[in-house]
């Protein structure tokens, strides 16, 4: 079903961008829609974004399965052993600190390869972890009690009761987290001087002055951060249908 406001509101930005580009009558500084347009299908096909995005991606995968695994295993340990007062403040420091911040400390630490990697890491797993035991914590009571009255022993209690909630909330997080892990990737990837992933094309076209590739590589950027992010969201909505 077509969203007519959403499809307004697209049609606005496009709009309000020929506008901007006909007042400044400057290519170098706002080039035209068609430009970056041309300019996004021959980076496609010549294969120029697909090595970078596609190591930029991995990275991104990496560290999202480390944050799944660790904000996991710390999650359902502080739901079953009640020790969530001991992660709060690790995980309330990380959260507060900025992303610029981490990137500058953590380069003091580790080589700039692994360094978008560490910044997701740290990033999404606070995410995770809240997530997963907010979820652990509102599974609904009349299940509670359906598991007493079976008298389900620990593994089937986590196979029944609770690991359903933990895929239901990991998803969820994954829908709030993608984006945010995607910026986080590429922030780290110009900050440190990557000289591989996407992050660097858009500190190249930055220092050359490209305003065109540079605009060019935030849209396929935005474009794949959306594929994501609404892939996430069926998935959710799938796990939903079947876990009820």
């Amino acid at each position: 079903m077509i969203n007519y406001k959403k499809l307004f509101g697209h049609l606005c930005l496009i709009v309000a961008w020929i506008i901007a580009y006909y007042l400044l009558n400057n290519p170098i500084i706002l080039p035209s829609i068609w430009d970056i347009v041309k300019r996004i299908f021959e980076l496609i096909y010549s294969g120029e974004i697909l090595s970078p995005l596609l190591v930029s991606l991995m990275r991104i995968v990496v560290a999202i399965l480390l944050s799944i695994t660790v904000g996991g295993v710390l999650s359902y340990l502080s739901y079953i052993y009640d020790i969530r007062d001991v992660f709060y403040p690790l995980f309330s420091l990380v959260k507060s600190t900025p992303v610029v911040s981490l990137v500058l400390i953590i380069l003091f630490f580790s080589n700039k390869s692994y360094l978008s990697t560490i910044i997701i890491f740290l990033i999404i797993t606070p995410i995770v972890y809240e997530n997963i035991l907010n979820g652990l914590d509102n599974i609904h009571v009349s299940r509670i009690e359906l598991a007493k009255v079976y008298n389900l022993n620990s593994y089937r209690k986590f196979r029944y009761l609770h690991l359903p909630i933990i895929v239901e909330k990991i998803l969820f997080s994954m829908v709030i987290a993608i984006g945010i892990a995607i910026k986080a990737a590429i922030t780290s990837e110009v900050i440190g001087g990557s000289s591989t992933g996407i992050g660097n094309l858009l500190y190249l076209s930055k220092i050359s002055f490209e305003m065109v590739d540079l605009l060019s590589i935030t849209v396929i950027i935005v474009v794949v951060s959306y594929v994501l992010e609404e892939a996430f969201r069926i998935l959710l909505k799938k796990w939903k249908k079947i876990d009820d």
